[in-house]
């Protein structure tokens, strides 16, 4: 196999900012790896079990030591990008904004930056990848020449755990009995609390839940009451290593619009969404335009009454489910992360 050299990924994770950034990025880690390559994560992380999942990798993990998105810290990657001959550096995050990836290009650097939102213009980058249903070039107006965008969810970043299901078949019943809760890796605003006393409206269905507690979640404790209190048979799944297998069991989901709606919609899961960051409001919206899920719009304005509406019209309704399921499967067909590895590879000659 070919040694193609180590991958430089600067992402970050925490209580604030989530999990999905440094996830998503483990995907594309994954897919080097399979080609021959060696990956290093340049991270912020306050999360030991983060840490591991990337270690399980065997992937080098370097703390970053310097403020985030600071000149420093663009030095910092391209020491360690310097030092290893890293082909490519790979970024990812809301603070890693135009003058940060200006300095790492004038530096010689190859760089892949990963974006949601198109508002870290002008773009200088040999990659930019928005894999969320929004993406469009106008977006990426204020670009150079030479940057390529790979957008839409032809792209979208799955790690192995998910691809490794790539055509099973899933069959949804008439009526659902087990949903599914995830409110991402942190949950800041603790909106699964909202979500588990609005499912207590619904105590008729006699539903099986399941609530993913993500590994940056700060309140264990309060959900642990709210769950026991509720009346439901909900189980609070903490230290989950495999999420595709949760999304697998599930005949219904409701989840952030963030990243997590694209792991549901190649898993064939019916999902009813709520917006948790500025980002995800246009995605939601999008999503539920194109009838792949059902948005119950921002946190803060989320009625537990509304919550429990939804849950009833979907769970109740095989045919709706059974179409949001085959729509969401063809918008996301798990070969995003090979599609990209092509695109690093072709640039840099390999």
């Amino acid at each position: 196999m070919v040694n193609r050299g180590p991958l430089l990924v600067r992402a970050d994770a925490s209580t604030a900012i989530g999990t999905g950034h440094l996830m998503r990025c483990l995907a594309l880690a994954q897919r080097w790896r399979d080609s021959g390559g060696q990956v290093i994560f340049l991270s912020v992380c306050d999360s030991d079990a983060l840490r591991r999942s990337v270690q399980q990798e065997s992937a080098e993990f370097v703390a970053a030591t310097a403020a985030i998105g600071s000149d420093a810290d663009a030095a910092e990657v391209i020491r360690l990008a310097r030092q290893h001959s890293a082909p490519w550096v790979v970024i990812d995050g809301y603070n890693f904004g135009a003058a940060y990836q200006q300095t790492i290009k004038r530096a010689g650097m190859r760089l892949l930056t990963i974006d949601d939102t198109g508002e870290a213009a002008p773009y200088c980058a040999d990659i930019v990848l928005n894999q969320n249903i929004t993406a469009n070039e106008s977006l990426y107006e204020q670009r150079e020449p030479h940057t390529k965008l790979l957008l839409g969810t032809n792209y979208v970043l799955l790690r192995r755990e998910f691809t490794s299901r790539m055509g099973q078949r899933r069959q949804l019943p008439p009526k659902a009995h087990r949903l599914l809760v995830t409110m991402g890796g942190s949950d800041p605003e603790n909106v699964m609390e909202k979500i588990l006393r609005g499912l207590h409206q619904c105590r008729a269905l006699k539903l099986e839940v399941r609530a993913i507690i993500g590994a940056a979640n700060p309140h264990v404790k309060s959900l642990r009451t709210v769950a026991r209190e509720s009346g439901l048979e909900i189980c609070l799944e903490e230290k989950v290593a495999d999420m595709s297998a949760m999304m697998a069991w599930a005949d219904v989901a409701i989840s952030a619009a963030g990243t997590t709606l694209w792991e549901l919609a190649f898993m064939g899961v019916p999902a009813i969404t709520v917006e948790v960051a500025d980002h995800q409001r246009p995605i939601g919206a999008a999503a539920a335009q194109r009838r792949v899920s059902v948005n119950l719009g921002w946190h803060a304005s989320l009625a537990e009454a509304a919550i429990a509406e939804k849950v009833r019209e979907l769970v109740r309704d095989g045919d709706r489910r059974r179409q949001m399921s085959e729509r969401g499967q063809r918008l996301v067909d798990g070969r995003g992360a090979s599609r990209v590895l092509e695109q690093l590879l072709a640039a840099s000659g390999q």
